[in-house]
């Protein structure tokens, strides 16, 4: 029975199997990959967003579970849509351009590689 969790790390009280609450979990999404894609840095959270030092802090880190507020500012301010946030950089350009291939053949035109 979970007794306590922790930015998704569950330890249990009464089973032999326990989470290190000093290891930090691993992000799932992709933030700094695409800031930097980007030419964007940690200080722009805070300059272009607006958002206080600590916060940006956690986020940029992985530090702070991601809530779908932060989610849509950061995408917003990336250029990119939300869910690119949890892919790298180049496998959601990837997937964009598979897509546009996609639409293309739709269309009747010659895809562009």
């Amino acid at each position: 029975m979970p007794n306590s969790t922790w930015l998704g790390a569950t330890s249990f009280a009464s089973s032999s199997q326990s989470v290190n609450m000093e290891e930090q979990p691993e992000a799932d999404w992709h933030l700094q990959e695409w800031a930097k894609f980007r030419g964007k840095k940690q200080a722009d959270l805070v300059n272009d967003l607006g958002w206080q030092k600590n916060a940006a802090f956690r986020l940029w880190h992985g530090h702070q579970p991601y809530r779908r507020d932060f989610v849509n500012a950061v995408a917003r301010w990336l250029e990119i849509e939300p869910y690119e946030l949890l892919m790298k950089p180049d496998d959601a350009l990837g997937l964009r351009r598979l897509r546009q291939a996609a639409m293309d053949i739709a269309k009747g035109l010659e895809p562009v590689d």
